[in-house]
């Protein structure tokens, strides 16, 4: 199960502002911002009924629905400062990483190696010896290439886990991303993952998606924990309105 990692929870409050924003309110009483959501994700709607939004409990879920009358969709929520869209902890990625076609105990120490930084696969070592994510690659190409090789292979699987929280069985109808000017971009969830399928391998075989850890502690900084995986879309704007 994904265990998705609050950090500073400023993601997790503007999707709880939004849930406020649009519950118990009539189309017209919305923003253009947020009558977008509605118009971009309801084909025919009562403009004078009441919309019903509310989070959803529970792992492996989508981050929120909202209902008019009798119609209800479902949302994925993402914002983030430099495009963060998932941290997990490494030992919950890594249960998922193992259930994944070609997963072998060689590939789980090479992205515990990428993840820990210090030439360890359990964070052991000094911190002098931690490295950036950029070290990283150009000294040990073929960690880097038995983690592309294996995202590559199961990029579906590992998109939709980063970006709908594994959502199993639980189908996830739309894609929301907030812009740092408060608009939104909502496509549907199948579109967002037929953008993956023929895409580019990438640096880590996601496409444009990259992976690190949340917190390399190069100067052994202990604000936040270390055993934390991290996936950036650089170009998500970009890559979403194509």
């Amino acid at each position: 199960m994904a265990q998705k990692v609050k950090g500073t929870n400023k993601g997790f409050k503007k999707e709880k502002q939004l849930v406020q924003n649009l519950n118990v309110n009539c189309f017209a009483d919305l923003d253009k911002n947020h009558k977008k959501i509605i118009k971009k994700s309801f084909e025919k709607f009562n403009e004078n009924k009441k919309i019903t939004c509310s989070s959803v409990a529970g792992i492996n879920k989508p981050d929120f629905e909202i209902k008019i009358e009798n119609k209800k969709n479902s949302y994925s929520f993402k914002t983030g400062s430099g495009n963060s869209i998932h941290q997990e902890t490494l030992n919950t990625f890594l249960e998922f990483c193992r259930k994944l076609e070609g997963s072998s105990q060689n590939l789980i120490d090479c992205i515990k190696f990428f993840i820990w930084t210090d030439g360890t696969t359990d964070g052991t070592g000094r911190i002098q010896d931690r490295m950036r994510k950029e070290v990283l690659r150009e000294k040990y190409p073929e960690k880097l290439d038995e983690i592309k090789k294996f995202f590559f292979k199961n990029k579906i699987q590992i998109i939709e886990r980063i970006l709908f929280s594994g959502r199993q069985s639980n189908k996830t109808d739309y894609f929301i991303y907030k812009k740092k000017d408060d608009s939104y971009i909502i496509e549907r969830g199948d579109k967002v993952l037929k953008k993956f399928e023929n895409s580019e391998s990438g640096i880590y075989g996601l496409g444009s998606i990259s992976f690190q850890t949340w917190n390399p502690a190069l100067k052994g900084q202990t604000k936040k924990p270390r055993n934390v995986v991290q996936f950036k879309w650089g170009k998500i704007e970009k890559d979403l309105e194509k």
